[in-house]
């Protein structure tokens, strides 16, 4: 008697799974990895799952200590290369959380709803269903996860960094902020101008300077395509419509090239980060000076 093993099957999927658990620690974790980085590390986590299917007899601890700690720390490992060993470490306890989940949601659609008896015998179309109910599960668990480690306001120490230069200020996780680029969609965090003022030269400062009071005092569109053309473009600009309670305007913005915040030991990096320049005091109490996105955290 013989076992007759479908390796390709085997290897796509628990690709697309460890796939989708690595992509849903990075959402909850905000570490920084790239897409070929996440399917290195699921390749590798397919190919030892390969690998001990053509094994069945090996011995069951070490089978254990192999798929459970080593196999899972190197797809850490492989996905989040730039990590400490201690954020490695929350990475794989948080993959063992949601491989939990994510079992348990496919398990249960397949014996606890009818969805079992049609896939019996199909099982293209239970790896689909496996692909699209599982990306949605773990959609639902990164959103609730995230969910309970947010608090509605809080303060976060943070640094802002353009062409090398350097300067620290707080934000504030304001839920209101909905602020986006009206072209490409991105977020928009807010950053009073005294503390952009040292990231930019003489010629910048002077040219943001003049765009805050005609913005203030209600120019155009027109007016800002003048003075980008008079400055030569010297600060790349964009423009951000904003609605308060009893105001709306224009507030000039441009791209920084990292923000990083801090929360407690935990530090979340963000490259290519748009911020509007806000003349005024953001904090009454004068406590932070920035108004964050919450899909910058």
């Amino acid at each position: 008697m013989y076992l007759e093993v479908y390796v390709d099957v085997i290897f796509i999927i628990n690709f697309i799974m460890d796939f989708i658990l690595l992509a849903t620690v990075k959402r909850i974790l905000k570490y920084e990895s790239s897409h070929l980085r996440i399917c290195l590390g699921a390749g590798v986590g397919a190919a030892g799952a390969c690998l001990f299917a053509v094994t069945p007899d090996i011995n069951r601890l070490l089978r254990f200590l192999l798929a459970y700690f080593l196999l899972s720390y190197l797809m850490v490992r492989i996905t989040f290369s730039r990590k400490s060993w201690r954020e490695r470490i929350k990475a794989v306890v948080l993959l063992y959380i949601s491989t939990f989940f994510l079992g348990g949601l496919l398990n249960g659609l397949y014996y606890y709803t009818g969805f079992g008896l049609y896939l019996a015998d199909n099982s293209r179309l239970y790896l689909l269903l496996a692909f699209v109910s599982g990306t949605a599960g773990m959609l639902i668990f990164a959103g609730f996860l995230k969910k309970l480690r947010y608090k509605e306001s809080e303060l976060y120490p943070a640094e802002l960094v353009f062409r090398e230069k350097v300067v620290r200020a707080v934000g504030f996780m304001d839920t209101g902020n909905c602020l986006r680029d009206p072209y490409l969609g991105k977020p928009v965090i807010v950053t009073e101008y005294t503390v952009i003022e040292p990231l930019l030269t003489n010629s910048e400062n002077t040219m943001l300077q003049k765009l805050l009071d005609n913005f203030e005092e209600g120019c155009s569109s027109g007016d800002f395509l003048e003075w980008k053309e008079a400055a030569g473009e010297i600060l790349p600009i964009r423009l951000i419509p904003f609605h308060s309670v009893g105001k709306s305007g224009i507030l000039p913005a441009f791209e920084l090239d990292k923000v990083v915040l801090w929360e407690g030991e935990e530090e979340t990096v963000r490259e290519k980060v748009l911020t509007a320049v806000s003349r005024r005091k953001l904090s009454v109490r004068k406590d932070y000076q920035i108004i964050l996105h919450k899909e910058v955290m």
